[in-house]
C-alpha cells in the first residue's frame, strides 16, 4: 500500500513540550510611563514614547489612568520593584503580561495593589513565554499604588523580567459581602404611582423629541418606573436619528418580569448613561447548610429579600430552577449548566434543591451559595433597528437575557455596556440566561469595553441563520426560508453532512406568505416565505441548508477590550462571519469562545465563521475541563465531536498572539477548518519529555500553519534536558506558500520552462539560512495519493524530509512527478517518466546556485511511492544518478516487489542500483529487515546499506487510538528512538569527511 505525505490535519493532538525558543519581537524594551503624569518613580529608563509601543505590548485600552512596559531585574540578594501611585478612591483592573527575558535564571514576579498580593508567577529556567493577567483590585483608596515585584531564585542567576501592562478603572465593581444591601428598592406604593407615570411620561418625550427631529434629549436624572410585562413592555418604535442622555437615571421594572425595555424599528438612535434593574430579584439565593451527594441534594437557608419567585412576582414553594453556585467569597465556582428541581422546606427558611444533568460541583461545600434563577425575556432590546448605540449604560438584572438584537441591519455598538451584578450589593447573580444574545441582523454588533458576568447561560451569543428549501417549484424556482434580494450568491448544503450541494445567484424574488410549509417535529415548521429564482439548474433536497452570508448573519462583528468572566457557560460565535476578537479577556467561565453551528434544532443557528480573527487575548482559568477554543459543527444526526465530516465550510481562521493559562482539557479543539493560522500563541502549560502537556487537538482539518507558538518548560527539568527539549518537541511541517525565499519558510516554485503550467516543486531554507552559507540538501519524491492514509500525493504535502532535518542545517526540496502532457503534477505514480527525471536534473543545480545548496552534499529521500522513487527516478540514469551523496527511504523499496509499470522487475531494479557505486543507503520502514531478507541480502555490495524497522504503530500509540494509517510519512515529527537513529545517519553521511 502506498501513500502521500499528509497535510490534511486528521484526528492529530501536538503536544508542546519544552519549547525554549526567544522571539525577538516578543522581547519587551525598557520603557514607561504613566497617563498624564511623569515617569516610573524608580530605576525607570526612558527610551521610547509608550505610544510607538502600544501596539506591540500594551492591551488597548483607550481609558488606562497607568500605562507601563517596563524591564525588572534581580539577584538573589536583591529583588527589583517598580511602583505606580493611583491617585484616586475605586476599584481597578490590571491587565498585561509578564515575560521573563533572560533565558538563564528563576525567579517569582508578584503584583500587588494597596500592599495586598494579587497575582504571583514563577518563571523557570527557559521560560520565555508572556503569561497574560487581568486582576481586580477592589475599593483601592487615593493613596494606594499598584506595584511588580520580581524576586530572583535564592540559587538563581541574575534575571531580567519585562512587564507591559494597563490599570483600567472600573467604578461600577466590588468586593462582595454578605451583609451588604440587596440594592433593590423599597417603593412606598404612592412612591410607584408617581414613578409609574413619571416613566411613562419620558418615553412619550422620548417619542416626541424624535418624531420633531429634536436630535437629542435629557432625560433628568433619578428614578423611573415600568412595567416588564408582555403586553405592557415599555416600547420606543420607530425613533430615528435622537440622541437620549440618561445620566444618573435608573429605569426601574416591575412585574410581571418578562421584557424591559424595547427599540423596535429604530434607526440611529444613542443611548448614553442609562442605568436598567428590577425591582424584585429574578433569582433566589441561598447559603449551603449541607450536601448529600448521595441523594445529590443539597439544603441551603435562603438570604433575607431573595425568597423564590416566578416571573409575576408571585412567591413559590417548588418548581424548576438553573442553579449557579458560588463560594464563601461571592465568587462563581465553574461548573457545568446544572438545571434542577427545588422545594421549600416545611419551615420556610430553606430550600432542598436536586441539581440534573452534571450534578453538584465537587468544590461545593457548607457555607458556600446557590442561586436559583428563572429563564426568560430580556432587559434591553433592539429589533428590526440599524445603527443603535448604546454608551456608558449599565444593567443589573434580568430575568432571561441582559441584551438582545434581532432583525433589520443591524450594526450596533456597545460601548462601556455593563451587564453584571450591582455593585455594593450582596447580589450574587444576575441574569436568568444568557448576557449579551446578538442574533439575526444583516450587520454585526460591536462590543468594546463591555463587562459579560453572572448569566445563567452563554456570555455572548453572536450568531445568524441559514436558510432552508422548502419545496422546489421547478428547475430553477424554490420555495425558500430565509431573506433573500436579487443579486444575492448563495450556496446550498446538505442538512446532514454539511457536503456542498451548489452555489447559484439569486436572479428573482417573490414574497410567498401563502408558500407550502414543511414539517420540521411536532412543534416546527420550515414556511417557504419566498419563491426564489436561480441562475443554475440544482437539484436541492427539502430541508437542504441555505447558507445567507450576507442576511440575517451578525457578519463583521468584534468584540474588542472585552471582560467576559464568572460565569459557566460559553462565548458562543455560532457561524457568523468576518468577526474579530481582540484584547479581550474570558476569565472563570464555563466554556470559552465556542465556533460551530446548530441545525440540530430547530433554530437554525449559523452560517459559518468564516475569516474569523481571534488575537492578543487572554483565557484565563478558562474553562477548567475544556477547550479555550473549540471548532465543531452541530447538524442532525450527532456533532463533529462524535461522527466525521469530509466538509469544511469554515474557512480562513487566524488565533495569534493570545495568551492561555492552564486548563485540565486540551486549549483549543478545533474541527473542520480549512486554511488555519495559529500563530504567536502563549501557553502557560509546562511540558517534558515525560510530561506531554497538550494544547491543541485538530481533526478533519487542511491547510494548516502553525508558527512560534510557546509553553514553557517544566521547572522541575534539568539545563542538560532543556537545551535537548527542543530536539524532542513535535514538528509541524511548514505550510507552502507563495512568498519569496526566506529563512524559515516554505514556498512553490515554478521553473521557468513551466511557466503557466501547474507544475511546481517547494523549497525550503533552515531557520539558519542565510544568504552567504553553504547547505547540505535534502531532496524528497512523495508518496501516492491514499485517502486511509489522508495523503495527497502533492508537493505541498511531504513531510519526511522536514522530518529529517528538524527545520535546521539543511535546505529542503520536494520534487514534482511532471503528468503526461507536462501540465500539472502527478498525485499518483510517475506521469511522464522522463520528463520527471529531466525536472530534477534541471533544477536542482539551480537550485543549489542560487540558495547556496552543496551540490556534492545532497541527500535524496522518499516515502512509499517516494521510496521507490529514490532509485526508480533518482538512479534512471548516470547522470542524474551523480547527483546523490546517499539516499533514504521509507516504506517500500525499488525491486522490493513488482508493480504494474515498466521495469518495475527486480532485474532492472538491480541494474539502477548498480549506479550506487557503493554509496549509503539507510532501508527505513515497518519492515526494513524484510527487504534485506526477502531482497537485498544477495546484492550488499552494491551500497553502504543499513536497515532500521521503524514501528509508526508505537510511534502513535495514543488513549484515543492511532493518530495515523501506520504507513504515514509523518513518525520523524515525533520523538523516538528510531528518529534518533535516522538523524545520526544523516548527520554521519552529510558531516565533514
Amino acid at each position: 500500500m502506498l501513500a502521500a505525505g499528509m497535510r490534511t490535519v486528521t484526528r492529530l493532538r501536538i503536544a508542546m513540550i519544552g519549547v525554549v525558543v526567544m522571539l525577538a519581537a516578543a522581547v519587551i524594551p525598557s520603557c514607561a510611563a504613566r497617563k498624564g503624569t511623569d515617569a516610573l518613580e524608580r530605576n525607570a529608563v526612558q527610551n521610547a514614547p509608550i505610544e510607538e509601543k502600544r501596539s506591540q505590548v500594551l492591551p488597548g485600552f483607550r481609558d488606562a489612568v497607568v500605562e507601563a512596559v517596563t524591564i525588572l531585574e534581580a539577584e538573589p540578594d536583591r529583588a527589583d520593584r517598580r511602583r505606580w501611585p493611583l491617585r484616586s478612591d475605586g476599584s481597578v483592573r490590571l491587565v498585561g503580561t509578564v515575560q521573563k527575558l533572560s533565558p538563564d535564571g528563576n525567579c517569582e514576579v508578584r503584583i500587588l495593589a494597596g500592599g495586598e498580593g494579587l497575582w504571583s508567577r514563577e518563571l523557570a529556567s527557559g521560560d520565555s513565554i508572556r503569561h497574560g493577567f487581568d486582576i481586580a483590585a477592589f475599593d483601592l483608596t487615593a493613596d494606594s499604588a499598584v506595584e511588580v515585584l520580581v524576586v530572583a531564585g535564592t540559587r538563581s542567576r541574575r534575571v531580567k523580567v519585562g512587564a507591559a501592562f494597563q490599570v483600567i478603572q472600573e467604578p461600577f465593581i466590588t468586593r462582595w459581602r454578605a451583609d451588604l444591601p440587596s440594592g433593590f428598592p423599597d417603593f412606598t406604593e404612592q412612591e410607584k404611582e408617581t414613578l409609574r407615570k413619571k416613566g411613562q411620561d419620558i418615553l412619550q418625550q422620548i417619542r416626541d423629541a424624535s418624531a420633531g427631529g429634536q436630535g437629542r434629549i435629557i432625560i433628568p436624572p433619578g428614578d423611573y418606573l415600568f412595567h416588564a410585562c408582555w403586553s405592557r413592555a415599555s416600547t420606543l418604535k420607530d425613533l430615528a436619528d435622537l440622541e437620549i442622555v440618561a445620566d444618573g437615571v435608573t429605569f426601574w421594572f416591575e412585574p410581571e418580569l418578562v421584557h424591559c425595555l424595547l427599540f423596535e424599528n429604530c434607526r440611529d438612535v444613542t443611548v448614553r448613561g442609562l442605568t436598567i434593574d428590577c425591582t424584585i430579584p429574578c433569582w433566589f439565593q441561598a447559603r449551603v447548610t449541607s450536601i448529600d451527594r448521595e441523594k445529590e441534594t443539597i439544603r441551603a437557608t435562603l438570604m433575607d429579600g431573595y425568597p423564590p419567585r416566578n416571573a409575576k412576582g408571585e412567591l413559590e414553594s417548588e418548581g424548576n430552577r438553573a442553579f449557579m453556585f458560588y463560594d464563601a467569597n461571592g465568587d462563581f465556582i465553574i461548573h457545568r449548566h446544572t438545571p434542577g428541581v427545588w422545594q421549600l422546606s416545611e419551615e420556610g427558611a430553606s430550600v432542598i434543591c436536586q441539581p440534573g444533568r452534571h450534578g453538584i460541583p465537587g468544590a461545593l461545600k457548607p457555607g458556600d451559595y446557590l442561586v436559583g434563577a428563572i429563564r426568560t425575556g430580556a432587559a434591553l432590546r433592539s429589533v428590526g433597528c440599524a445603527g443603535m448605540r448604546y454608551e456608558d449604560v449599565n444593567i443589573w438584572s434580568s430575568p432571561g437575557i441582559a441584551v438582545n438584537e434581532g432583525g433589520g441591519e443591524g450594526g450596533h455598538v456597545y460601548l462601556n455596556v455593563r451587564a453584571t451584578r450591582r455593585p455594593r450589593t450582596n447580589r450574587l447573580h444576575a441574569f436568568g440566561a444568557d448576557v449579551f444574545h446578538l442574533a439575526g441582523t444583516d450587520r454585526g454588533p460591536t462590543l468594546d469595553r463591555c463587562e459579560s458576568a453572572y448569566g445563567s447561560d452563554d456570555n455572548l451569543n453572536i450568531h445568524g441563520s441559514f436558510g432552508r428549501v422548502v419545496q422546489r417549484a421547478d428547475n430553477c424556482h424554490y420555495y425558500l426560508q430565509g431573506a433573500y434580494k436579487v443579486g444575492d450568491t448563495i450556496e446550498f448544503r446538505d442538512m446532514k453532512s454539511v457536503e456542498l450541494l451548489g452555489i447559484a445567484k439569486v436572479i428573482s424574488v417573490d414574497e410567498t406568505p401563502d408558500g407550502p410549509s414543511l414539517p420540521i417535529n411536532e412543534s416546527y415548521a420550515a414556511k417557504g416565505e419566498f419563491l426564489v429564482g436561480l441562475d443554475a439548474v440544482l437539484e436541492l433536497p427539502a430541508l437542504s441548508l441555505v447558507v445567507l452570508d450576507g442576511k440575517r448573519s451578525a457578519s463583521g462583528f468584534v468584540l474588542r477590550n472585552c471582560w467576559l468572566h464568572d460565569n459557566f457557560q460559553r462565548t458562543l460565535i455560532n457561524g457568523s462571519p468576518g468577526g474579530i476578537i481582540e484584547n479581550t479577556t474570558l476569565q472563570n467561565v464555563g466554556h470559552g469562545i465556542c465556533i460551530q453551528f446548530e441545525t440540530w434544532g430547530p433554530w437554525m443557528e449559523g452560517p459559518f465563521a468564516r475569516d474569523l480573527v481571534i488575537r492578543n487575548c487572554r483565557f484565563l482559568d478558562s474553562p477548567p475541563d475544556g477547550p479555550a477554543i473549540s471548532v465543531s459543527m452541530h447538524p442532525p444526526g450527532g456533532g463533529s465531536n462524535s461522527r466525521r465530516f469530509r466538509s469544511r465550510p469554515v474557512t480562513n481562521m487566524t488565533i495569534t498572539g493570545n495568551t492561555f493559562t492552564r486548563t485540565d482539557g486540551v486549549c483549543m479543539n478545533i474541527h473542520n477548518v480549512d486554511g488555519l493560522k495559529i500563530h504567536d500563541n502563549n501557553f502557560d502549560m509546562p511540558g517534558s519529555p515525560t510530561d506531554h502537556s497538550e494544547w491543541l487537538y485538530l481533526q478533519d482539518c487542511e491547510n494548516v500553519s502553525l508558527v512560534r507558538n510557546l509553553a514553557p518548560l517544566n521547572p522541575r527539568q534539568t539545563r542538560e534536558a532543556q537545551e535537548s527539549a527542543g530536539s524532542m518537541a513535535d514538528l509541524d511541517t511548514p505550510i507552502m506558500t507563495e512568498e519569496a525565499p526566506a529563512a524559515g519558510r516554505r514556498v512553490r516554485q515554478v521553473a521557468p520552462e513551466f511557466e503557466g503550467t501547474e507544475v511546481y516543486h517547494s523549497l525550503y531554507l533552515p531557520e539558519d539560512w542565510a544568504p552567504s552559507g553553504k547547505y547540505p540538501v535534502i531532496v524528497e519524491y512523495t508518496g501516492n495519493r491514499f485517502p486511509p492514509g489522508k495523503g495527497s500525493g502533492e508537493v505541498k504535502d511531504a513531510n519526511l524530509g522536514y522530518g529529517l532535518s528538524g527545520g535546521r542545517g539543511f535546505i529542503w526540496v520536494v520534487m514534482p512527478y511532471v503528468e503526461e502532457g507536462r501540465r500539472k503534477n502527478a498525485v499518483q505514480w510517475w506521469g511522464d517518466r522522463q520528463a520527471t527525471i529531466a525536472y530534477c536534473k534541471m533544477n536542482l543545480p539551480r537550485i543549489c546556485k542560487e540558495f547556496g545548496g552543496d551540490s556534492d552534499n545532497v541527500i535524496l529521500c522518499g516515502f512509499s511511492r517516494g521510496a521507490i522513487a529514490s532509485s526508480y527516478i533518482g538512479l534512471a540514469d548516470d547522470e542524474i544518478a551523480a547527483l546523490w551523496k546517499g539516499i533514504f527511504t521509507h516504506d517500500h523499496f525499488d525491486g522490493q516487489r513488482e508493480w504494474n509499470y515498466p521495469e518495475s522487475d527486480r532485474t532492472s531494479a538491480l541494474k539502477r542500483l548498480a549506479r550506487l557505486n557503493g554509496r549509503p543507503v539507510l532501508v527505513c520502514g515497518q519492515h526494513a529487515s524484510a527487504v534485506r531478507a526477502q531482497f537485498l541480502k544477495d546484492h550488499l555490495e552494491l551500497a553502504a546499506f543499513e536497515f532500521l524497522d521503524v514501528p509508526t504503530n508505537q510511534i502513535f500509540n495514543i488513549p484515543e487510538g492511532k493518530v495515523l494509517h501506520p504507513h504515514n510519512d509523518l513518525w520523524m515529527h515525533r520523538e523516538s528512538e528510531w528518529r534518533r537513529q535516522a538523524r545520526s545517519w544523516l548527520q554521519k553521511v552529510t558531516g565533514p569527511e
